[in-house]
């Protein structure tokens, strides 16, 4: 990141922003390698998560490209869970009008029986997904397609950017999902890449 005290905070070449669990820390390290002025991995400016694109962060920095970095959901959403963020990351990617009680997010098993009853993404995951793919200067990549994440990044930011498919720590644990939870995620996922025209 460039310091720019005048007009903006700071001026990024590139702003990366996920909803965690998408494999976002990965590709931030691999374009690092490549490109100085980009957001923190670690997160410590608070961009790596930002709820929308009408943040007010977005207002006091400058970004020349930004790239939304999507998975699946469900995974993303075990991978909160496994690592015991699920708290504080629904809400750093919903605005606090769309938060849940909390209650729901105690354990991977009080959110199941939540979805099960709604049958609804409560984590926002997708809405978050939605606010940036509709943002028109974001780059969107669903990242379960490795090839063509790596094509569109290289291409935007003319890098020769190299990513390999990793193994999720949150696959194995997704036996252990109720198959009616796992069927909603794979329809709502479904629903919103049609949608979206992904």
């Amino acid at each position: 990141m460039l310091i720019i005290n005048k007009n903006c905070f700071c001026r990024y070449k590139v702003l990366l922003v996920s909803s965690g669990g998408a494999g976002c820390s990965y590709i931030n390290r691999r374009i690092s390698k490549h490109i100085k002025h980009i957001n923190t991995e670690a997160n410590s400016d608070y961009l790596k998560h930002l709820y929308s694109p009408e943040s007010h962060l977005m207002d006091y920095n400058k970004f020349e490209n930004i790239i939304f970095v999507y998975n699946d959901p469900l995974s993303a959403i075990l991978s909160h869970f496994r690592r015991e963020w699920q708290l504080m990351m629904h809400k750093q990617i919903n605005p606090k009008d769309r938060w849940i009680k909390f209650h729901h997010l105690t354990n991977a098993q009080t959110y199941f029986d939540y979805v099960m009853r709604t049958e609804e993404d409560g984590f926002g995951m997708i809405d978050h997904a939605r606010r940036w793919v509709e943002y028109s200067p974001c780059l969107f990549v669903d990242f379960r397609n490795v090839e063509e994440t790596q094509e569109a990044i290289s291409e935007k930011l003319e890098i020769p950017l190299k990513l390999e498919k990793r193994e999720r720590n949150s696959d194995a644990v997704m036996q252990n999902v109720p198959k009616e939870v796992a069927d909603i995620y794979t329809n709502l996922d479904r629903k919103f890449l049609e949608e979206t025209n992904r």
